[in-house]
């Protein structure tokens, strides 16, 4: 607002990290983070034993229970409304230990990408480490988004994050049919064709068909072990306590049209 004050004031909008006298906003996302293996590369994730092991390393209760932070539940879809407790099944470390040797691992190194964010690190390490107790080299390999995905293709496994919108059915449709994203990018041809089968008269269908397709969909993807879900997370940012109105969308960025500034006297900045 040019000329509203002679005084320059500033107001932090960080959503990175915790700053000194701030005031901490959560809110659920429409999502979750996961695993997500790459078939088109070569390498032991091709073997549903291997996959098996993986599983029970990404512990989606464990994940909640020991590491916290941005996650808030357990995940078995993308959406809370689609995830079902009683799909969740936990192993031990010495039953993937046993699926990681009837696999054939002979020990390469599995590279595991993910975003150079502080979550991500904590889940890359902390699978790091369990990875080592059954005897797996697994790699974490942080990477920089603005340099596209030729870091990505190079892996066998990233960690991914899929946040939708409040439109989430469209949402969750481009999920599923874009071909370009982790999804498209990481499945082989028949897997995607199994996949996009299930989308036939997708737009026929009323709500509840239309629901339905979505929880096969997810099914799919989960009991074959293309994709691992892990938690759903929260977005979680710092204001100035000077901010109020504050009301998260669904992407997790403040609505600036509901936001207001408390001057020093108390009153809305607006009306200086």
């Amino acid at each position: 607002m040019p000329n509203a004050d002679t005084e320059m004031r500033t107001y932090h909008l960080s959503e990175d990290d915790e700053v000194e006298g701030s005031r901490q906003i959560d809110s659920p996302a429409q999502g979750c983070r996961y695993l997500i293996f790459n078939f088109r590369r070569e390498g032991p994730h091709h073997r549903a034993d291997f996959r098996q092991a993986i599983r029970i390393l990404y512990d989606r209760e464990l994940l909640v229970s020991e590491l916290g932070g941005d996650r808030l539940a357990p995940a078995s879809g993308l959406l809370p409304r689609f995830s079902d407790s009683s799909a969740l099944s936990s192993g031990t470390l010495d039953e993937a230990r046993a699926l990681l040797r009837a696999s054939g691992y002979g020990g390469e190194a599995v590279r595991l990408v993910f975003t150079d964010k502080k979550e991500e690190w904590i889940e890359a390490n902390w699978l790091r480490r369990r990875a080592d107790r059954i005897g797996l080299r697994l790699e974490p390999c942080p990477y920089d988004p603005a340099l596209g995905y030729p870091q990505v293709d190079e892996a066998e496994l990233a960690i991914a994050s899929e946040v939708l919108e409040d439109d989430w059915e469209l949402d969750l449709l481009n999920f599923f049919l874009n071909g370009i994203n982790y999804l498209g990018r990481m499945l082989l041809g028949e897997q995607r064709e199994e996949l996009l089968a299930l989308f036939d008269g997708f737009m026929t269908e009323d709500d509840s068909g239309r629901a339905e397709i979505f929880a096969r969909a997810q099914r799919l993807l989960g009991d074959n072990n293309w994709l691992l879900y892990g938690a759903h997370t929260s977005h979680r940012a710092y204001f100035n306590r000077s901010l109020y109105g504050l009301r998260m969308g669904s992407l997790g960025f403040p609505n600036l049209s509901r936001l207001w500034v408390r001057g020093e006297d108390g009153d809305a900045a607006g009306k200086h």
